[in-house]
């Protein structure tokens, strides 16, 4: 018995390019799919927005999820290893700034730019963490981190919207740079944890 499709095209756009080759996206994507049922109008943008935090259109988000797959699958050659969708996805947004500008019309708010472009990076924490670590070993050096989750986050942006969430992503992006010192490392690890090494 087939199963009905979580939305129209499913199997063709997310089925089809994950399942096989990445079954841990292709799983927590259909889990974010199932679980916010509700947002299933504009699925690939939600898809995009919970994964990496940029707000689309429905429309643009299907033109860029082409080029997302696109960029996983010749990130994967290059590496010889499998990247996760989410890894790939920043990676798109972040190398190519034209592409991931709305049009003037429809310029997000500048709060949810200062924190994508400043904090979410693509493989930014690790690099960095990678770095420090080398660091520390190199001069003896003591080395910290945090790893700061906001509770129940997924509740709020259902309850508020997602535009709210960004607003308090933002705030606590803010406070995080606020009270750690200019040289200690501020990064989004993933939807709502923050990693800060000191």
């Amino acid at each position: 018995m087939k199963q009905n499709p979580i939305f129209d095209g499913f199997d063709r756009i997310v089925r089809g390019p994950l399942e096989r080759s990445d079954p841990l996206s292709f799983n927590r994507v259909k889990r974010l799919l199932d679980e916010n049922r509700e947002e299933n109008h504009a699925p690939v943008a939600f898809i995009i927005q919970r994964l990496c935090g940029k707000s689309l259109e429905e429309a643009d988000a299907r033109g860029h999820w082409k080029r997302i797959l696109d960029n996983k699958l010749d990130m994967e050659t290059k590496l010889g290893r499998r990247v996760a969708l989410q890894t790939a996805m920043v990676d798109h947004f972040s190398r190519d700034g034209r592409q991931e500008k709305p049009r003037a019309k429809r310029r997000s708010p500048p709060a949810r730019d200062e924190w994508i472009d400043r904090i979410y990076a693509p493989e930014y924490h690790v690099e960095k963490l990678r770095e420090e670590v080398q660091r520390a070993r190199r001069y003896n050096h003591a080395l910290s981190a945090m790893m700061i989750d906001l509770d129940d986050f997924s509740d709020l942006n259902q309850q508020y919207s997602y535009s709210t969430g960004d607003e308090i992503l933002a705030l606590t992006v803010k406070i995080l740079r606020k009270s750690v010192r200019n040289v200690d490392i501020v990064s989004r690890y993933s939807g709502d944890v923050f990693l800060v090494i000191l």
